[in-house]
């Protein structure tokens, strides 16, 4: 706030905050004859900012000695400059803002073809016979011997071999496991499944190929083009996306029609919190809730990050394959986890015959996303 008032001239009041600034000028401050209104007693009055919006941060005065003006009017000064203040804070910026333009986001091949997540050998065994399975995820979970044996395996049955990374990676687990990940830039799989920024960030450098899983929130063409421009090759809807929606996407997409979705991800462990910690057992035990309707909620845990999954007690199953409705999306995926040779086989059988009575069969929830 700067104040001035020369004998003469009219009272002065600048006031600013941040990009707004007003100057109003009131009555004259005159020459007194008897009683001159001192400095003090002027500033008082001019800074009864009490009922408004608003306090004093700075303040400098000019005000000439020798001087009058009536109280009632620079009470006047200050409510009329506290006004234009407030209403130049409320105009609307001159600026004019440009219309909201969709991203320009490069359309797909319209080829389609399937994906399988295996976590075992025996799961990857039963897929490799498939000739119209192009694409193998393979759960890393942080043992490079095993992986390499999934990885050589689908060498042999020429499939494309992608590693799966985990959900979360906390600073110790890079740090731990740095090496283990890295080694894989030396071998020629086809790359790696996404599921959180840190792996993406620590890989951002690769040559291999980026498929950003739908852990990431895949909802629209504004996030398609957000990771297309960071360099990921293919996204993966994320489940909460409906059918309507989906329509309306653009790119190299794939989407799940099969799997147990974690329906919690959590660094929370239930079994550490029950003393029922398994991290050093030479062999695993499998643990399950049991909610108020006596359905079974199996626990999946990756011990090296201290992280749980609670699973549904079924799997998601899309029910209804029409290929005039799913024809943008480039792959389609069956994600397998806890599921037994027969069972990866049966429902393999199902959905790569485009065997729709076995699909129906097949016990499962749907998702508002899927149907």
């Amino acid at each position: 706030m700067i104040v001035t008032a020369k004998i003469g001239e009219p009272i002065t009041i600048e006031l600013m905050h941040r990009t707004s600034h007003i100057i109003y000028r009131g009555e004259p401050l005159v020459r007194a004859e008897n009683a001159p209104i001192t400095k003090e007693n002027a500033v008082k009055q001019l800074t009864k900012f009490g009922s408004s919006s608003f306090s004093i941060a700075n303040l400098k005065v000019e005000w000439d000695e020798g001087g009058y003006a009536a109280v009632s009017k620079l009470n006047e000064i200050r409510r009329i400059a506290i006004q234009m203040l407030e209403e130049k804070l409320l105009e609307k910026p001159s600026r004019d803002y440009p219309g909201y333009k969709a991203p320009v986001v490069r359309g797909s091949d319209n080829k389609r073809s399937w994906s399988v997540l295996v976590k075992t050998l025996e799961q990857l065994e039963a897929c490799l016979a498939y000739d119209a399975l192009e694409s193998i995820y393979w759960e890393w979970q942080y043992n490079n011997e095993l992986s390499m044996m999934a990885y050589e395996l689908c060498q042999q049955y020429n499939k494309s071999f992608y590693l799966a990374l985990p959900y979360i990676m906390k600073s110790n687990s890079y740090k731990k496991f740095s090496d283990a990940l890295l080694y894989w830039e030396t071998t020629k799989i086809q790359g790696y499944l996404i599921r959180n920024y840190g792996c993406f960030y620590f890989l951002n450098h690769t040559s291999k190929h980026m498929n950003i899983d739908y852990t990431l929130n895949i909802m629209n063409n504004e996030s398609i083009h957000f990771w297309n421009e960071l360099g990921a090759d293919s996204l993966t809807l994320s489940m909460e996306v409906n059918e309507a929606e989906h329509q309306t996407l653009k790119g190299n997409l794939e989407k799940i029609v099969y799997g147990y979705i974690p329906v919690m991800t959590s660094q929370q462990c239930l079994l550490k919190h029950h003393n029922k910690c398994s991290k050093n057992d030479t062999c695993k035990k499998v643990f399950a809730l049991e909610d108020r309707k006596e359905m079974i909620w199996q626990i999946e845990t990756d011990c090296e990050a201290c992280m749980m999954q609670i699973m549904p007690g079924q799997p998601m199953a899309l029910k209804v394959l029409n290929d005039a409705r799913y024809n943008h999306i480039n792959m389609l995926r069956l994600n397998f986890s806890h599921e037994s040779t027969k069972d990866v086989e049966s429902i393999l059988g199902a959905y790569l015959k485009g065997d729709i009575a076995a699909i129906k069969k097949i016990s499962s929830v749907s998702y508002k996303s899927i149907e």
